[in-house]
């Protein structure tokens, strides 16, 4: 089901898990509007496989590697209890051995929900100052985690305020990628190397 790298100005590299669609839509949806939280550690540990081993000349020491989720506004946090992009980095950073940093990113302004809107208009709902990282990040390594990207405008929008504030190298991470008219294009694995059955055995409790 791995699929990536993907294409998006502003990041070093995007890399999904999976395309959108099936067994792990579901798992997505059940995470961040039934509120099953206890999806979000293994959905964590998949999202994992779609990193590629470490490359020591393209990193800063380890002293300077984070993940950071990407922030939900405070007016949806508080609505919805939780941001399921930071439950699902926790378990990413923790097996990787970085630094969780879920403070150093915030939203400053609140946005329409993207799901619903179309690609441009996606861009001009993130345009502006959206995003503000804090002066810790200069000088770091840092893995963007969320749940679902589609044009890349959040993270887009993520990666200039990382790089406003002097992070050195900046990449995404995302449990799905769901093409768009226009989007950057996903590399779709190989049917053979497809693992829909690992998540529905998730949303199935084995």
């Amino acid at each position: 089901m791995r699929c990536g790298p993907l294409d998006v100005a502003g990041l070093d590299a995007l890399r999904a898990f999976g395309v959108y669609g099936g067994p792990l839509a579901e798992a997505i949806r059940r995470l961040k509007y039934d509120g099953r939280t206890e999806l979000a550690g293994p959905l964590g540990q998949l999202a994992r496989r779609a990193l590629p081993p470490l490359r020591k000349d393209l990193i800063s020491p380890p002293t300077s590697r984070c993940v950071i989720p990407v922030p939900l506004d405070p007016t949806r946090l508080a609505a919805r209890g939780f941001n399921q992009s930071a439950l699902i980095a926790r378990p990413v950073a923790r097996g990787e051995g970085w630094r969780f940093c879920p403070g150093w990113l915030r939203r400053t302004i609140p946005t329409r929900v993207q799901a619903k809107l179309g690609r441009k208009a996606r861009h001009r709902n993130m345009s502006g100052a959206v995003f503000a990282a804090r002066p810790s990040v200069r000088g770091t390594s840092v893995l963007l985690v969320d749940d679902v990207a589609t044009t890349g405008a959040t993270l887009q929008a993520c990666a200039r305020a990382l790089r406003r504030q002097g992070a050195w190298h900046v990449e995404a991470l995302v449990l799905a990628h769901r093409p768009a008219d226009g989007s950057p294009g996903a590399t779709r694995a190989d049917e053979g190397d497809q693992e829909p059955w690992l998540v529905q055995a998730l949303l199935d409790g084995r």
